[in-house]
């Protein structure tokens, strides 16, 4: 079953700048998962997914554009194989791409509407199981 979520886009950026603490848990989830693969070379802590969607999320309240290279680095593969998860995350409405005026080479990645809330929510859902989340 598949849910359609229209926001638009000022009231999904509203939603990030209300002090929920939501990027600064985004960006201690990136850290764990970067100190985890130290620690457990072999596991993947969070998959390569999320660590995609986490970096498309905070490159968002930064500011940032991001390329197919920069979100497949960002999870730790080469730039074949996170293409290949980029377009995975188009097909499911996660993420949209855009392509880059100045360099026709190179396309940008950026979160849906959709994107932003489902990462929102798994993030907030996150926070709220380990207690982080003030009431």
């Amino acid at each position: 079953m598949s849910v359609v979520v229209q926001l638009s886009t000022a009231s999904s950026h509203a939603m990030h700048d209300d002090g929920t603490g939501l990027i600064d848990f985004a960006r201690a989830l990136q850290r764990h998962a970067h100190r985890s693969a130290a620690i457990l070379p072999d596991v993947r802590v969070l998959g390569s997914d999320w660590l995609m969607l986490l970096e498309i999320y905070i490159a968002l309240h930064e500011g940032r554009r991001l390329s197919v290279s920069g979100v497949s680095s960002a999870a730790g593969l080469p730039s074949t194989t996170g293409l290949r998860h980029v377009e995975m995350l188009t097909q499911t409405g996660l993420v949209r791409r855009s392509a880059d005026w100045d360099d026709k080479r190179r396309t940008w990645i950026m979160l849906t509407d959709k994107g932003v809330l489902a990462v929102e929510r798994v993030i907030d859902g996150l926070a709220n199981a380990l207690g982080l989340r003030k009431h």
